[in-house]
């Protein structure tokens, strides 16, 4: 809907169809939670992330089309890098005191999910409509569950089941229905 907002072109009637349909799955994965006051806050947060995910993925592509791929993510991977070690500051959370162990898995986090995942939604940017990526990065947490029950014997209740099969609905609607990439 920020594409719509910004003037960059309203989106297809597929589109909007593939994005209800995510969002439709993504709200029964996310409704099994307890209820209260911190889920609240939770939704909130999350609201607010998908909010800042959709103002970055518009940024994205604008800001590409003035640099070079691996120029713009120095720019946007140092300035992100820079603001969580202010945040880190700011707050007093520690940084220091973790086992080897935990800073493997961090290394391995930063590696797979910032070097491989967000390089290529950035990469994706240069080349697809931005609602696309959008629609399709909602497949996130279907894949984070079906490695999480494989790899970790990770239960799978049945909201995430029905609502990842919703998300998997909407993505092969808008994958279907996608403009062609230029």
């Amino acid at each position: 809907m920020l594409q719509f907002i910004a003037r960059r072109g309203a989106p297809s009637r597929a589109t909007l169809s593939a994005l209800a349909l995510a969002v439709a799955g993504a709200a029964i994965v996310s409704s099994g939670g307890r209820g209260g006051e911190g889920a609240l806050l939770g939704d909130l947060l999350a609201v607010a992330g998908g909010i800042a995910m959709a103002g970055y993925f518009l940024l994205s592509r604008e800001s590409q089309k003035e640099l070079p791929f691996r120029a713009y993510l120095g720019v946007a991977y140092g300035i992100a890098g820079l603001l969580l070690w202010a945040a880190v500051l700011l707050t007093g959370t520690a940084s220091y005191g973790y086992d080897v162990r935990t800073w493997w898995a961090l290394a391995a986090m930063a590696a797979v999910s910032q070097l491989i995942g967000h390089s290529g939604y950035n990469w994706s940017l240069r080349h697809l409509n931005p609602l696309f990526v959008a629609v399709v990065s909602v497949g996130e947490p279907v894949l984070a569950s079906v490695l999480g029950w494989w790899l970790l014997g990770e239960a799978v209740d049945w909201r995430t089941g029905v609502g990842g099969l919703l998300i998997l609905a909407g993505i092969a609607l808008a994958v279907r229905h996608a403009p062609a990439p230029g």
